[in-house]
């Protein structure tokens, strides 16, 4: 890594980096080989999850979290080393490029530095020097206590706090981060009064969204409240691939697509009592909602549930108990499903919401193995 300080005033200082693949390269590999190792992939057994998937799924994030790190160590670093009498901490200079962190392999980095200056105090018997007597009273000695009794004290999660209480919390919550990933000049929001304006101000979500560096399929479809199978069937896309300038259609047949976040506040709320062979993808279709709002409302990770279970349900559209029957002859038929480039048999199954094993045993598949074109039957 090439690292460079300008300083001509003496106090406004201009640190440059410059990172290269080799700096981060080793670091990036083993990092993702762990991903691999640990990653529990629908299709695949722990573990053998392919790297390329891995990579286009955790590859930026590994990648950016990596170069960040090696960009703290590396000022701080070269601050002591060449004792740079620092005040506060580096900012981002206004003199940074942005950069391609998919495409690009090498980065530079740009911060201003604030120095601080030198002087010489030179004092002889002529000068003075005010001396203060401090008189320490009961005041003073309960402050003291006050402030180390705060320091001191644990915390308690709590809805609501009074003047003086010290507020811990995590700040992912208010920047809608998913992960622990930011970059150098990123602005994150500390206020939660803020946050809570930012949210109620946000104007309705675009027709269009054109995608942006270190962006994925996964992130917008989180940003808008939609389903990253939702992004792929409005904008015909074979895989999870996208690219820095493409536009992703957030509309389906013109409508705008509604979170299931907002979803639930004005639709009404309904209980649904899960029948005997039910999945569901039926559920979903029956109430015109997405597995994936199902899975949110009831905190269900997989596709997994029982006869009798109860699910919340935000939709306005009225089931009719008594005509509601899921045996053979009330079943509609559900259409094959012809495998596209990229899909695997655990994003099927999810995306239809049924059991992995029943997807398998319906189709006679022992493996993972599928083929491009290959027709599906999805189990009722």
């Amino acid at each position: 890594m090439k690292v460079s300080f300008e300083n001509p005033d003496k106090i406004n200082g201009l640190m440059t980096l410059v990172v290269e693949e080799a700096d981060y390269k080793n670091e990036v590999e083993k990092t993702l080989k762990d991903y691999r190792k640990k990653a529990n992939v629908p299709g695949f057994r722990p573990g053998q999850a392919p790297m390329g998937m891995i990579k286009r799924q955790f590859g930026a994030s590994v990648k950016m979290e990596a170069i960040n790190k090696l960009v703290g160590q590396e000022i701080y670093k070269y601050v002591q080393d060449n004792n740079i009498q620092m005040l506060g901490e580096p900012l981002p200079s206004e003199k940074q490029e942005p950069a391609d962190l998919e495409k690009d392999t090498t980065f530079t980095f740009m911060f201003d530095i604030a120095v601080a200056p030198e002087f010489k105090v030179t004092l002889n018997g002529r000068d003075k020097v005010d001396y203060y007597n401090i008189k320490v009273d009961d005041k003073i000695l309960d402050q003291q206590v006050e402030m180390y009794a705060q320091r001191a004290g644990s915390y308690e999660k709590g809805e609501k706090y009074e003047e003086n209480d010290l507020l811990k919390g995590d700040i992912r919550e208010l920047n809608d981060l998913k992960s622990d990933n930011i970059m150098a000049g990123q602005v994150l929001v500390v206020d939660a009064k803020k946050a809570v304006k930012k949210k109620k101000d946000t104007p309705a979500a675009p027709a269009v969204h054109t995608v942006k560096s270190g962006e994925n399929l996964s992130a917008i479809a989180d940003k808008y409240g939609v389903s990253v199978a939702n992004l792929r069937e409005w904008n015909d896309l074979k895989s999870d691939n996208i690219r820095v300038g493409d536009k992703l259609k957030l509309k389906a047949d013109g409508k705008t697509s509604t979170s299931s976040r907002s979803r639930d506040n004005e639709a009404a709320e309904q209980t649904h009592k899960v029948k005997k062979g039910e999945t569901l993808g039926q559920i979903a279709t029956k109430y015109g909602v997405t597995v994936d709002d199902l899975r949110k409302w009831n905190n269900i990770k997989g596709n997994n549930i029982a006869a009798g279970q109860n699910l919340k349900v935000y939709s306005d559209k009225k089931v009719d108990r008594k005509t509601d029957k899921t045996d053979k002859k009330s079943k509609k038929k559900q259409k094959p499903h012809k495998v596209k480039r990229g899909e695997t048999l655990g994003e099927i199954a999810e995306k239809y919401g049924v059991g992995l094993s029943k997807l398998k045993k319906a189709n006679g598949i022992k493996g993972n193995n599928i083929q491009i074109g290959q027709s599906l039957k999805i189990p009722q």
